[in-house]
């Protein structure tokens, strides 16, 4: 009986066909990959330019109420803020707080944040992050000195303005 193997010609046109279809398999499999960054990507880069272009925040007066903190503000930016979220600093905790309320362009507010188990007296820094429809924008940092936070008088802001 002879014995008969896969003539080198044939054995040469299956490798090439095997990498050939390996090549396609990576192929499409990493230009997901690349796609799915890019647009991760762009849509961060956008949410980025928009928060350090269209969103500026004028801060007219921080006070202290039965252990609420309220920081009235303004947005002059031409951008809606959804929300934000607020993080305060003490010196060895911190404290967060959050509200959903929209801010419209050029329209001052005023928001109520609870300090918790903080105290006023060691608050050293109020972190606040503006929240858009698109994502969080970085945070606007605060270096307050809790000296200038005085006690709210009843009729500090108007009822018309917005309260939280």
């Amino acid at each position: 009986m002879k014995k008969r193997g896969i003539s080198p010609l044939i054995a040469v046109v299956l490798l090439v066909g095997i990498v050939v279809v390996i090549s396609v398999l990576v192929y499409n499999f990493a230009i997901k990959i690349v796609e799915e960054q890019k647009e991760i990507t762009e849509s961060e880069t956008n949410l980025a330019l928009l928060c350090s272009q269209e969103i500026n925040l004028n801060f007219f007066e921080i006070c202290e109420d039965n252990n609420d903190l309220k920081i009235y503000m303004k947005n002059i930016g031409s951008v809606m803020i959804e929300g934000f979220k607020f993080k305060i600093f003490s010196l060895n905790e911190f404290a967060f707080d959050e509200t959903n309320e929209i801010l419209e362009p050029y329209v001052k507010k005023r928001f109520t944040l609870s300090l918790g188990s903080l105290s006023l007296s060691d608050i050293k820094k109020i972190e606040i992050i503006p929240v858009l429809s698109e994502g969080n924008c970085p945070g606007i940092n605060l270096e307050i000195d809790s000296s200038i936070i005085n006690e709210c008088l009843e009729d500090e802001m108007s009822d018309q303005e917005g309260n939280s």
